[in-house]
């Protein structure tokens, strides 16, 4: 600061510092660098949408994802700002690659772009599991009993939506066939689910073993569970 004087004063001059903080973004005309972290998604499971939220710029400013490739996958970004990616209509089979591209453009010139940065994983099947829906351990009489399990995705928070289970495209076979008998295998809607109903007749008391099978298919894992129960009470 200075002061040049006039008829009256001489002139005079001095000095000041000032110090400056908590500044959080840069002047215009800094173009400050800014990067992306994107941690590497892990593999996931055909059928399904999921969030991917494992990725930010360091200026806090929005990053933009698109999927470099879009013969195996697609991104979007729903109104909550979230973003997602989910596998393209028809994509079958093991280690699919999904690759994903964040980036950053920048703002005028205050922040300069961000290099962009990719990551793959891959899409896998889905993995199943038959379930017991109304399970014990004794059956009395010849019946026939009315066994009934759930088809359902192994990970019991992608049956949202679909009534904790799919079709019955279950067989169902017994190892003991001189204790009991398998009559058929028919669908039954349980709520707002579709489960599997083995109908089985004892024919003598003792020990019955079922087995429970689905053999997947292009997007699901074969599926396979053992149950055993008492027959009693025939004479």
């Amino acid at each position: 600061m200075s002061f040049a004087g006039n008829s009256y004063w001489l002139p005079s001059s001095t000095i000041v510092n000032v110090g400056v903080s908590g500044l959080v973004t840069p002047q215009p005309g800094a173009s400050a660098a800014q990067y992306i972290s994107f941690t590497t998604p892990p593999n996931r499971e055909l059928g399904f949408s999921y969030p991917v939220t494992n990725v930010s710029a360091s200026s806090k400013l929005p990053v933009t994802l698109v999927s470099t490739t879009p013969q195996n996958c697609s991104v979007t970004q729903g109104s909550n700002g979230v973003w997602s990616v989910s596998a393209v209509a028809g994509v079958t089979g093991v280690n699919i690659p999904c690759s994903i591209q964040a980036s950053q453009p920048g703002v005028d010139t205050v922040w300069a772009a961000a290099p962009a940065v990719t990551r793959t994983f891959y899409w896998n099947k889905a993995a199943m599991a038959i379930r017991m829906y109304n399970p014990t351990s004794t059956r009395i009489g010849v019946g026939p009993f009315g066994l009934i399990a759930s088809y359902a995705y192994y990970w019991g928070v992608n049956n949202v939506g679909i009534g904790g289970s799919l079709p019955a495209e279950v067989s169902v076979t017994t190892s003991t066939p001189a204790v009991c008998q398998v009559v058929g295998v028919v669908p039954t809607v349980i709520g707002t689910g579709t489960y599997a109903q083995a109908n089985i007749k004892g024919l003598t008391n003792g020990t019955c073993t079922t087995t429970w099978s689905n053999p997947g298919n292009e997007s699901r894992n074969a599926a396979t569970m053992t149950y055993s129960f008492t027959v009693t009470g025939i004479k």
